[in-house]
């Protein structure tokens, strides 16, 4: 299903998939299964950032040491 919308799409951004085959219509249903989805998409979130705050922060270092 991916491969085919990466080949029709139109646009830049980023198309993800995460499947989850032991889950339900409403996610997870354990215990901790909620905050482990929110750890993935924090997860997801921060490695799509990582390399622009990696530069803003070695940028900050150098302008400090002036």
């Amino acid at each position: 299903m991916v491969a085919k919308l990466r080949q029709t799409k139109t646009d830049n951004n980023m198309l993800l998939l995460k499947t989850n085959m032991n889950a339900g219509h409403s996610g997870g249903s354990g215990r901790f299964d909620y905050i482990k989805d929110l750890a993935y998409k924090y997860a997801v979130i921060f490695d799509i950032f990582a390399n622009d705050i990696s530069e803003e922060a070695a940028e900050k270092m150098k302008a400090d040491k002036k």
